[in-house]
């Protein structure tokens, strides 16, 4: 195992071990030691990262005081966030969790909602400590738009889970293309502190729309120890349009005035999305500067605006990053792909037919209504308890 996180860091991926609470028929009998103590020993003893606390309302300060008697600090995300709120004492400690979003269920296989999307729901742990990172998870989705926009908004990470349970839940062409264009922004921007930690206001308000629907949302990020907005040169501000594809508009114009010091000496502004510079759009008027950004529907933005002119204010791989999205973009349409959700082997409709199988032992259903296996074949030594 020990060999395998280590292959996921030279990817540089983070590495979660997963944590079962309700599994206490796989613990070794003979070990006394509270499973927080063996967790965390197994997460040291192969290097990885922290631990997925499965079902769990917050991880507690065990987990945390265990991780720094061994000096090895861990990331420890529960799975069911804080029981709105109850658990919240635990975030001081539970620098992850996982945030799950409202199944609304496409209108088609390929389209995730029509007409103008509400706004994305800030995660409530994120806004009140900005160091925590929750994570969207929507394992069932057939689209994935609406999770991926609600996670990049917010500046933090998607769960994309694939194989669920041996359920083979894919994504479409569109969905996986946005995660290849949003993924390394974000973990780029993370890297320069602009995003988890920073502080972060939902609904910037230094943006206008050329419409009057609130198709786009804007978030703004700065750094956590920048000082007052007069006195940073520093900013990030992540965006998503919530106009459906099918809403009769191209692309919706979202007007920047920022109301810093940004005069032409020392301030640059880049497209992080698209991987350009784009201080030449950009106009200046005193001690502020206005700009505009397109973004077509259902699509993502993303603009950084730092010093420039010297060294000591050159972002650290900057150039390189800028590259790499262009190159990923390509100057082609995230609309030019198919986000049509195609049925996966497993979901291929059956015929109705007499099946014959032998089952032996009690099986268990954990559910309402009918066993499907008991009332559609012939089962021998077949015992349905509910």
């Amino acid at each position: 195992m020990r060999e395998v996180v280590s292959q996921f860091h030279d990817a540089g991926v983070k590495v979660l071990l997963s944590y079962n609470p309700w599994d206490s028929g796989t613990r070794p009998a003979a070990d006394p030691k509270p499973d927080w103590i063996r967790v965390v020993e197994l997460i040291k003893a192969v290097g990885a990262d922290g631990a997925n606390g499965d079902t769990m309302n917050g991880m507690s300060v065990d987990w945390w005081n265990e991780a720094e008697k061994l000096d090895y600090p861990v990331m420890l995300q529960p799975e069911l966030g804080f029981g709105e709120l109850d658990w919240l004492h635990n975030i001081t400690y539970n620098t992850m969790s996982w945030a799950y979003l409202p199944y609304a269920g496409p209108t088609t296989d390929d389209v995730a909602w029509t007409g103008v999307a509400d706004l994305p729901i800030p995660s409530k742990y994120s806004y009140l400590v900005s160091g925590h990172h929750a994570q969207i998870c929507e394992r069932w989705a057939r689209q994935h738009t609406n999770g991926l926009q609600h996670a990049f908004f917010m500046g933090r990470g998607f769960v994309p889970w694939e194989n669920v349970w041996g359920v083979f839940n894919a994504f479409n062409e569109g969905d996986g293309e946005a995660l290849r264009r949003t993924r390394p922004l974000l973990t780029y921007t993370s890297s320069l502190n602009l995003t988890i930690g920073a502080d972060w206001t939902p609904f910037a308000p230094e943006t206008a729309l050329d419409s009057d629907d609130d198709a786009v949302a804007v978030s703004r990020f700065l750094p956590a120890s920048s000082g007052s907005a007069s006195e940073r040169t520093d900013a990030l501000w992540l965006m998503v349009n919530r106009r459906a594809r099918d809403a009769g508009e191209d692309a919706d114009i979202v007007q920047f005035t920022v109301d810093v010091d940004t005069s032409s000496e020392n301030s640059c502004f880049y497209d992080l999305y698209l991987g350009k510079n784009i201080t030449d759009t950009v106009t200046h008027a005193g001690s502020g500067a206005s700009f505009n950004i397109t973004i077509d529907p259902m699509d993502f933005g993303a603009v950084l605006q730092t010093g420039c002119g010297s060294a000591e204010t050159t972002v650290p791989g900057l150039e390189d990053f800028l590259h790499k999205q262009a190159e990923i973009v390509n100057g082609r349409a995230l609309s030019s792909y198919s986000f049509k959700s195609l049925p996966q082997p497993q979901q291929q409709r059956v015929e109705d037919s007499v099946r014959k199988h032998q089952a032996k032992g009690t099986h268990v259903k954990l559910a309402h209504g009918p066993l499907p296996a008991c009332s559609r074949t012939h089962c021998s030594d077949c015992r349905c308890r509910l």
